[in-house]
């Protein structure tokens, strides 16, 4: 009889103490439980403490740790020989992790402005030193490098820099902050008359073609425009993108990957070439905070070597877990795990080590499964836009009834 009471003892009190292991909700006993498991090896004055902190620390899965303030080493390294020493420092600065050894460029390149009166260089790309300020404020997060930039660029603007030089991707340095979240360098910039290449652009557009917009027939001026606004056509990248690991200002490659066609007539063909660049990016600075990542394709780049201007949007990326909102791409939210599950998981694997072990590989494992961050490798297609008007240069002369000489290049080059 008493053999049997103590079956039936076991078996109900044994699911009841998983239940207790499994659902923490219900009770609140693992850090007594623990505490007490403890107290057994360690000396009575540790073992409250030592315990508590092992739990929380155990609490901590891979989704919940403490977001590194540093930047991501760069990815991509431009060729900057031949470059002057004031924006050689600033493209530095750019490329460094560290807040100290930021704060030491960007302390080089300073010396270097009230040293060097001339301004007006411009790098390969053609860009200005203010450029490359506002490239490294862009995505800073430390007080101390969003001031030290802030006051490099009223420098750089008493002393005469070109405020709205375009760059060869036809972007001043107010359009790459047009993503960031610093706007005092936004509100410095637009107090001194700052504008966006993209409004350049569309002024000179209408001006090239003011007597064929105030024309009888609307529709010739429509004739003069080959890649209208609300395209629509698929590129793939030829070059990767990061959200933590690229920089604003980097250079981006891709292939039209599908005809483009319009009123009948092939604009751009397969295999043709499209450059642009990183118009913002932006590793998420905390856990509850998503990666960001701004695309701007602004060329077409012939065979014949030739350039068009190009604006574009991008609209999708094909097969991805990120989400496209108003050209910027946004990467997923941390999932994270509630308190209570932690503890009791923390609380499990106190009590049995070898359990512990596993619970902390399947902990990371999936940690690691869900990266946050934003990486497009080779050969991701997105979806564009063409968001202003604008002509192709490889066309032949005239308006209506015009062909494209397609020379485009093979998509495997």
């Amino acid at each position: 009889m008493r053999s049997h009471i103590k079956v039936v003892f076991l078996a109900i009190v044994l699911p009841l103490c998983f239940a207790v292991v499994l659902v923490p909700s219900s009770f609140t006993v693992f850090p007594a439980a623990q505490a007490q498991t403890m107290t057994k090896t360690l000396p009575p004055d540790e073992a409250p403490a030592q315990s508590a902190s092992a739990a929380q620390e155990n609490s901590q899965g891979p989704e919940e740790e403490r977001e590194s303030e540093d930047l991501a080493p760069a990815a991509v390294r431009l060729n900057m020989d031949g470059e002057s020493p004031l924006i050689l420092a600033l493209y530095q600065a750019t490329r460094e992790t560290k807040e100290k050894q930021i704060l030491e460029k960007l302390d080089t390149a300073r010396k270097l402005i009230e040293q060097n009166p001339n301004l007006k260089p411009v790098d390969s790309f053609g860009r200005t030193a203010l450029h490359w300020v506002v490239f490294g404020s862009s995505y800073a997060t430390k007080p101390n490098v969003l001031l030290a930039y802030a006051s490099i660029a009223e420098l750089l603007i008493s002393r005469g820099v070109d405020l709205n030089q375009e760059d060869k991707y036809n972007d001043t340095a107010l359009d790459y902050l047009l993503y960031s979240p610093n706007f005092d360098m936004q509100t410095l910039l637009l107090e001194r008359g700052a504008t966006s290449g993209f409004f350049n652009a569309t002024l000179r557009f209408m001006q090239e073609n003011q007597p064929i917009h105030h024309s009888a027939n609307a529709g010739f001026f429509w004739a003069a425009t080959d890649l209208a606004p609300g395209l629509i056509f698929s590129i793939r990248l030829k070059t990767p993108a990061w959200s933590d690991q690229s920089r604003t200002g980097d250079p981006v490659e891709a292939v039209v990957t599908a005809p483009l066609m319009s009123r009948g007539t092939v604009l751009l063909a397969p295999g043709t070439k499209v450059d642009g660049t990183v118009l913002f990016a932006q590793k998420a600075p905390d856990k509850y905070s998503r990666p960001r990542l701004v695309l701007d394709f602004s060329n077409v780049l012939h065979a014949n070597g030739k350039k068009s201007l190009l604006y574009t949007r991008v609209v999708a990326v094909d097969n991805a877990r990120e989400t496209v909102r108003n050209n910027e791409i946004l990467g997923i939210i941390q999932p994270h795990a509630s308190g209570k599950v932690s503890v009791a998981f923390s609380a499990l694997g106190s009590l049995n080590p070898a359990a512990n072990y596993g619970i902390k590989g399947i902990q990371t494992a999936y940690g690691l499964s869900l990266r946050r961050e934003i990486h497009y490798p080779v050969g991701t297609d997105l979806i564009i836009q063409v968001t202003r008007p604008s002509r192709l240069m490889a066309r032949k002369p005239g308006l209506a009834g015009l062909f494209l000489q397609s020379n485009p290049v093979s998509s495997d080059s």
